[in-house]
Formats: C-alpha cells, sequence, structure tokens
C-alpha cells in the first residue's frame, strides 16, 4: 500500500498538502470527523489542515500515519514543501516594492568578476535575493542597517564612492577576509615584520604575494586585493573582523610597485596606530590621521634624511643614480623613481621602465 501510495501521489509542492489528504480520505471511505476521532483531535483543528490554515506537525504526520498507513515522512516532506512555497510567495510580495535597492549596485560588474550569478536586468527579484544572500541580510532594511554607513570612515576631496558599489567591494573584502586564517592580532609582532615586509618589494612579482600574505597572517592581519568596482575610487580599506583579526583590503587600481607598497603601508599605518578605526581609503582623501598614515609610508620605504641626501647631491636623476640608491636602501627602483615623480623632481614620463608591474594581482582577486 505504501508504494502504491507513494507512486500515486507524488508531493505537488504548489497545492496545500489538506487536499492530498482529503483525497485519500475520499478514497479510504473516511470523513474528516472519522478522521480527527481516530487520531485523537478536534474536527476544527482536521478541518484547518485540509485548508491548509494549520501546519501539519511532526506528531501529526506520525498520527497520519498510523492511522492511513501513509509513511510520516511523506506528510513532512509534503508540508515542508508548502510551507516553502507559501513563504517564496510572501518573500516575492515583500520585495515587489524593492527594485530601487537592487539597481543600487552595479550587478553586471559584480556578475562579470564571479561575485554573482549572471542575471537579466529584467529579472529584478533573482537579482534582489542574490544581492541579499551576497551581503548576507535578510532584506534590504537590514542591509541599510549593517552596510548603510559603510562600516568605514572616509573623507574625500572631490571623489565621493558610489554607496553601492562601495559597499559591494568592501563586502567582497570582507568575505574573503573571513575566510582566510591567521594568528591572533599581535601588533608587537606586526610592528617588527614591517622591515621584513619592507625587504619584499625586490623580490619577483610572483613571490611577494605568498610571502606577503603569510608574514602578514602571522601576525594576524590578513591581506586580500579586490578589484574595483565602477565609482568605487578606492585604492585601500583596513577594517577589523574581529577583536584579534584585521584586515588590508587592497584595489587593483593601480598595479605598479611604487602606488602598491605605499599604499600597503598606509593601511599598515592604520591597523598599527589608529585604534581599531575603520577607513576607506579614496582618490584625494585627507585628514589628519590620513596625513599620519603616508609620513609613516614614506618613512618606512625612505628615511627622511636617506631621501634629503640623495636629493641635495643630485640634480639630474638618471637611471644609475636612482638604481644605486634604491640598491643601498634595499628596496625597489620603481619606489624612488614613483616618489620623485609624486615631488615633481622627476617627470612622470620619465624612468616609469624602472617600475614593476603585478600581473598576479588579477589572479589574487
Amino acid at each position: 500500500m505504501t508504494e502504491h501510495f507513494e507512486s500515486q501521489y507524488a508531493p505537488d509542492y504548489v497545492s496545500p498538502p489538506g487536499e492530498t489528504l482529503l483525497e485519500v480520505l475520499e478514497d479510504a471511505g473516511l470523513t474528516q470527523a472519522e478522521l480527527a476521532r481516530r487520531m485523537g483531535m478536534t474536527a476544527k483543528t482536521v478541518s484547518g489542515i485540509v485548508k491548509g490554515d494549520e501546519p501539519i506537525t511532526p506528531a501529526t504526520c506520525q498520527l497520519l500515519e498510523r492511522v492511513l498507513g501513509i509513511p510520516a515522512t511523506f506528510w513532512s516532506n509534503r508540508e515542508g514543501r508548502y510551507r516553502v512555497y507559501i513563504q517564496g510567495k510572501k518573500e516575492e510580495e515583500e520585495l515587489s516594492g524593492c527594485e530601487w535597492w537592487s539597481s543600487m549596485f552595479p550587478y553586471a560588474a559584480m556578475a562579470k568578476l564571479g561575485w554573482l550569478p549572471a542575471s537579466s536586468p529584467t529579472q529584478w527579484l533573482e537579482r534582489t535575493r542574490n544581492l541579499l544572500g551576497f551581503f548576507g541580510v535578510g532584506s534590504p532594511e537590514q542591509w541599510g542597517t549593517v552596510y548603510g554607513a559603510l562600516e568605514v570612515s572616509y573623507r574625500a576631496k572631490g571623489w565621493e564612492p558610489d554607496l553601492g558599489a562601495a559597499a559591494a567591494w568592501l563586502r567582497r573584502g570582507e568575505i574573503l577576509g573571513r575566510q582566510a586564517e591567521c594568528a591572533p592580532y599581535d601588533a608587537t609582532r606586526f610592528r617588527d615584520a614591517i622591515p621584513e615586509l619592507r625587504r619584499l618589494s625586490v623580490l619577483d612579482p610572483q613571490r611577494i604575494e605568498p610571502r606577503l600574505k603569510g608574514t602578514c597572517a602571522e601576525c594576524g592581519v590578513v591581506v586580500v586585493f579586490v578589484p574595483l568596482l565602477p565609482k568605487t575610487h578606492a585604492w585601500g580599506a583596513t577594517r577589523w573582523l574581529t577583536p584579534t583579526k584585521a584586515l588590508v583590503q587592497l584595489s587593483l587600481k593601480y598595479k605598479h610597485d611604487d602606488h602598491f607598497w605605499f599604499t600597503f603601508f598606509h593601511e599598515c599605518c592604520h591597523v598599527l596606530r589608529h585604534n581599531k578605526t575603520q577607513f576607506l581609503e579614496l582618490d584625494g582623501a585627507g585628514g589628519e590621521l590620513e596625513e599620519e598614515a603616508d609620513r609613516f609610508a614614506e618613512s618606512v620605504l625612505m628615511r627622511a634624511d636617506a631621501y634629503n641626501r640623495f636629493i641635495a647631491s643630485h640634480q639630474l636623476f638618471s637611471r644609475h643614480a636612482v638604481m644605486e640608491f634604491a640598491s643601498a636602501l634595499g628596496i625597489s627602483p620603481g619606489i624612488v623613481v614613483g616618489r620623485l615623480q609624486h615631488d615633481g623632481r622627476l617627470p612622470k614620463t620619465h624612468l616609469n621602465d624602472l617600475k614593476v608591474s603585478f600581473p598576479w594581482l588579477e589572479g589574487s582577486a
């Protein structure tokens, strides 16, 4: 009987399981009142189950198996599928006015990077569900509570980040950061590791990434590379995922070693000195803490006295002079070129071939 029923009554996830129950009662020649008497329930409760108003509880599933000979698992699965369907329809109604929210985000760009499934712009409900899953929130309202303020402090002179794009970029870093393992944060150990991290600038680019991430992870700092989304304008970000896990998130906006190392050590300053404040570094960013982080990065890469002596002893900065100075400091020549260009002592068109590009950044993303 059980095998015949299972093949005859394939679960229909749209209709209420009570409809199946009513068919079974008709086939067995039982009334709802008789079923209620045999199960020890009120007629009102059985009527509610038939109409779909009352859920079929695990205890009711067991009773239906005893009285009707149909497995409890069938009723449980049938009820589960129906309730999921009902909840899905309810969700559609709740999200019906949220197309504006999903349109905040550069969905196509996120899908191209593999962060989200591809979806047509007209499939706004699917996009909304995918975006809620990406951010790990239950509704657009919860997104506003968790991500609406960007979770970071930032200052900008002329560039305002697009809220949706910036939040998505930060969320991607958060996802990668939470997946990465690291030791509990140790400020002393991280501070002592700065010279070692600086020495990595002379390595072949392919060797830098694992060494950089590994050394930082040993100190409780996770480093991730996340490509930019349109209108993000970010160089990097510093955040604390837990009280003992710092995250340094770097964009792929600039792929040469001078910008990369300056931005990296700028973020290191935030981790070491700024009391777990969250930062988003933008084009044109300013403020006291940003200026302090800039000075920190400059001093780590080149001591002021050494740089000033180099400037004072040269009227023209030849390839040989730059390479000799970089070798004496133990850093990449591209860092020296970048500093000279930034200070206006070398045209931005000169010696760029000494800068090293990082093709591995794309793979890290």
